[in-house]
């Protein structure tokens, strides 16, 4: 027998729609996980960025549930955000206290955060013109990862499709 490919997707977008939208102070939004019976994470992991639901085809930058998830994570309701910060890009469970860079590449990725990257970019200090795992929030130096190759490549990967492909 053969499935459409369409089948599988249908599928998996009912099951993400299902388990990982939840209402958060009125409003729906994107959780991180869930383990299918009310409990779920709120959560954005640079490396695997929610953002990143629009690059992916997923949803539309204009779709209120994908808005709402970027307004959540992207304020201070959110541990891993830095209202106050001079680079405002999202920290993690890895390293809590530092914006992430591949953060940084996600959100290049995404039309509702891509001025804000691109301005932080500009900020963050390259360590020998390659991307840092993280940065300090209020300078820009490099502080985890340093010479982060893989990262580096996807930096310039996001740059490439935002500035040449758009």
């Amino acid at each position: 027998m053969i499935i459409s490919k369409s089948y599988y997707t249908r599928g998996i977008e009912k099951g993400i729609y299902e388990y990982l939208v939840v209402e958060v102070e009125g409003k729906k939004i994107f959780a991180w996980s869930s383990d299918g019976e009310g409990n779920y994470r709120l959560y954005n992991d640079p490396p695997g960025n929610l953002g990143l639901m629009y690059y992916y085809g997923f949803v539309d930058c204009k779709d209120e549930i994908f808005k709402n998830t970027i307004d959540y994570y992207y304020s201070p309701k959110y541990k891993y955000y830095f209202k106050d910060a001079k680079i405002k890009e999202l920290a993690c469970d890895h390293h809590p206290n530092t914006p992430s860079g591949l953060g940084l590449c996600g959100s290049l990725l995404n039309p509702l955060k891509r001025e804000e990257a691109l301005k932080w970019l500009k900020m963050a200090n390259m360590d020998y013109g390659l991307l840092a795992e993280s940065v300090d929030k209020d300078t820009g130096e490099a502080k985890t990862g340093v010479g982060f190759a893989t990262g580096a490549g996807y930096l310039a990967m996001a740059l490439y499709k935002v500035l040449f492909e758009e």
